[in-house]
């Protein structure tokens, strides 16, 4: 195993960076209307603007309000799956968040960060399957071999996600407040390095040869825990109604075929 020749000082920087925004995504929501941010599951304001704001960011050195430079950088040339394998793969990954009642985020770093049982069985579960299936697929993504991301191209970016991010605090009208965190949710993963499929594999194909393991994908959980945790933990939010219930959820079959899915 070696590490794979995207992983810069920089890079890990970045994906520290953004996982700090999903964490404080995450708080700033239950702080402000006492909720989760939704799995990855259909939520009818927040679903349609990941992938919107992300192609705004692609093309945005097209508006006047340019939040990268360089855009195309941040994210993989097209993937060559079939569109009806990837529709599959994301009815698959819906199920899977509705079952285990949270999806990467919603378990990985809400569920962490309330300490549930049941949500480190399903990331354990999860990030096991999803390590043999990248082994199985692997070859099957399209890298991106431009040079790594910079600060200087996304700075505008992570000030802008910091705004919508907070903005859950003082913004609690619906649908506002799903608007304003779907946009933060999807800045925060493109400065992380996340919405790239290759970032994910290289973590989770692990043992691959020729592209090298990226733990980009780690600090990136592990700096939105180094917020949310403390911040659940000190401030009591893992108490607050519904998520206490939540948090305590039993440890069923729908939370091993939830993360295996």
């Amino acid at each position: 195993m070696f590490i794979a020749k995207s992983f810069t000082a920089e890079s890990a920087c970045l994906a520290l960076v953004g996982g700090g925004l999903i964490g404080t995504l995450a708080t700033s929501r239950v702080m402000g209307r006492g909720t989760l941010l939704p799995s990855s599951t259909f939520t009818l304001f927040q679903s349609p603007l990941l992938p919107l704001f992300g192609l705004y960011l692609l093309n945005s050195s097209l508006f006047p309000f340019q939040l990268l430079t360089s855009p195309s950088s941040f994210f993989d040339p097209p993937s060559p799956l079939s569109p009806p394998l990837l529709l599959l793969s994301g009815v698959l990954i819906g199920l899977g968040s509705k079952l285990g009642s949270g999806c990467t985020s919603g378990n990985g770093i809400q569920g962490l960060s309330t300490l549930s049982p049941s949500s480190a069985i399903f990331v354990i579960t999860m990030m096991a399957v999803a390590s043999l299936t990248a082994t199985y697929t692997r070859g099957t993504i399209t890298y991106n071999d431009s040079v790594e991301n910079t600060f200087g191209q996304c700075y505008k970016l992570i000030a802008f996600t910091i705004f919508t991010s907070t903005s859950q605090l003082y913004v609690k009208a619906y649908p506002a407040a799903d608007i304003l965190s779907g946009i933060a949710f999807s800045g925060a993963l493109t400065v992380s390095g996340m919405v790239k499929p290759s970032k994910v594999f290289s973590f989770l194909d692990f043992t691959n040869e020729v592209t090298g393991f990226d733990p980009s994908l780690g600090l990136v959980m592990g700096g939105a825990l180094l917020v949310s945790l403390p911040s659940f933990q000190w401030l009591g939010l893992s108490e607050k109604p519904g998520i206490k219930e939540w948090k305590n959820r039993p440890i069923d079959w729908k939370t091993f075929v939830g993360g295996i899915l």
